[in-house]
């Protein structure tokens, strides 16, 4: 069974920032790039562009 291409790119980064009052649960993929933030809805995680991501990641410094 062949693998996607985009699902085959992981994300760089798993990190939380944690802030007084505050914390944040993010993903990082790529490196080059204006940055581009995507945020989930809905009750959903950062996982939801883990097709989507990737593919933007060859344009952008992507954070979910």
């Amino acid at each position: 069974m062949k693998v996607h291409a985009a699902r085959e790119q992981r994300p760089i980064s798993d990190s939380r920032a944690v802030r007084p009052g505050l914390q944040l649960h993010y993903l990082e993929w790529g490196a080059e790039g204006p940055a581009l933030f995507l945020l989930a809805g809905l009750g959903d995680a950062a996982y939801i562009f883990d097709e989507a991501a990737p593919v933007l990641a060859k344009r952008y410094h992507v954070f979910a």
